[in-house]
């Protein structure tokens, strides 16, 4: 059975309204980062606890939620990996 319309947009609506009224309140850029990343980890729960389609096994939602966690992790470690080697340092302008 299809989806009925409008059930996709209507999921957790709630959560995605709350995240963005909490970004549009914050007020510098770290705040904004905290924001995402509470969201992030939010929305993995969400999904996690979410129930399958019919015929679809059990768990299936909790092993994405994982799969999503452990992507997220090793792009936010590679990413303090770069800051940490230096790699957005600023770089002294040649001289003309």
């Amino acid at each position: 059975m299809a989806a009925r319309r409008g059930v996709y947009a209507r999921r957790n609506a709630g959560h995605r309204a709350r995240q963005a009224q909490l970004l549009e309140q914050a007020v510098s850029d770290w705040d904004r980062m905290r924001v995402a990343f509470d969201g992030l980890r939010s929305a993995i729960r969400l999904f996690a606890r979410r129930r399958p389609p019919l015929g679809t096994p059990p768990g299936t939602h909790e092993k994405t939620a994982a799969e999503l966690t452990r992507e997220a992790t090793a792009y936010l470690t590679h990413l303090a990996g770069r800051i940490d080697r230096g790699e957005y340092d600023a770089k002294k302008e040649p001289a003309a």
